[in-house]
């Protein structure tokens, strides 16, 4: 099965002030579909983990909390997925759904945290055909751009959060994400996930995924 990208939204920018953050998809993601979040505050504070999701990244350095989720989609009642702060803070949260991961274990490998630079540490992936998604963040509005030949995300001037994906044939390293502007005072990650029947050392559709937080 091929990757599809669903569906994306993210929080509007910035949330300043807030316990709670959304997204809310185009529509309601359909069984199998798989569901991620990413969470970026510069406040540092931390969150629960939201009904059904699986914390996968979950890191706070430089003051800048970064986290993922990821969900199969089972009877979805809705096209509107929040996560909780257990205290006050400024954050964004963006959202995607996808189509052709591998329906029990979707997150191929987890990369390290890279602190206050553009260059995202790659991984090394199990299994064939992923693809690979980078991000930014900031402090300061801006527009990132990613690396050559990545794609980047339906985004917006002030959400100071950029990412962009890539799809990779072969397993094994990914190299790193390197993007063009300055995100100061972040914080990112790279992943990877597998598609449908990739299980080591078989072919894998895969999708690194690369984040850097708010910062």
């Amino acid at each position: 099965m091929a990757w599809v990208l669903e569906d994306q939204a993210n929080s509007g920018g910035i949330q300043n002030g807030i316990t709670t953050v959304s997204v809310t998809f185009a529509g309601t993601p359909a069984n199998d579909e798989l569901i991620l979040l990413g969470f970026v505050s510069d406040s540092g504070c931390t969150t629960n983990v939201p009904s059904g999701f699986t914390r996968f990244v979950n890191s706070t350095t430089l003051g800048i909390t970064l986290c993922w989720f990821w969900k199969k989609a089972s009877g979805e009642s809705g096209a509107t997925y929040t996560v909780t702060m257990t205290s006050t803070g400024n954050c964004v949260l963006r959202g995607a759904v996808w189509s052709g991961q591998d329906l029990t274990t979707p997150i191929d490998v987890v990369g390290t945290i890279v602190d206050d630079s553009n260059t995202i540490t790659g991984v090394t992936t199990t299994t064939t055909a992923c693809m690979a998604i980078s991000g930014s963040g900031s402090r300061d509005t801006y527009t990132g751009a990613p690396p050559a030949t990545w794609t980047k995300f339906t985004d917006d001037t002030n959400d100071r959060n950029s990412f962009a994906y890539k799809e990779f044939a072969a397993a094994g390293a990914t190299g790193n994400a390197v993007w063009t502007s300055f995100f100061p005072f972040g914080v990112g990650i790279m992943f990877a996930l597998r598609p449908a029947g990739g299980a080591p050392p078989a072919n894998l559709r895969r999708y690194s995924l690369t984040t850097l937080g708010v910062g």
